[in-house]
């Protein structure tokens, strides 16, 4: 983190970096990783009728250690240093997605 901290970047570096963080774990590269949209009430839609996620959200859950760490974050450019900031817990992300996660 600290070697990107000082660079701006969008939620697919954060993405990135998130899913490198799963290894530090356990050490385990053994893992699920889950990401996706969230299209909140009101959300923007392109020209062409797609529509373009308010939020974005991914879950890593370490099988090894059956640890798991959940994100949801705007769908904006971020400081790859504020992904701590949104880390939130699997049941914030199954309530804004409707999924259910196997993952406990």
């Amino acid at each position: 983190m600290a070697m990107l901290g000082h660079m701006r970047g969008g939620p697919a570096k954060v993405a990135v970096v998130s899913s490198g963080l799963n290894g530090l774990i356990s050490g385990s590269s053994v893992s699920n990783v889950v990401s996706g949209g969230i299209f909140d009430p009101g959300h923007a839609v392109t020209g062409n009728g797609l529509g373009i996620p308010t939020r974005l959200y991914k879950v890593l859950h370490n099988r090894a250690t059956n640890q798991t760490v959940a994100y949801i974050m705007p769908n904006t450019a971020l400081p790859v240093a504020d992904l701590p900031r949104y880390q939130v817990r699997l049941e914030d992300v199954e309530q804004a997605t409707g999924f259910q996660f196997p993952f406990r």
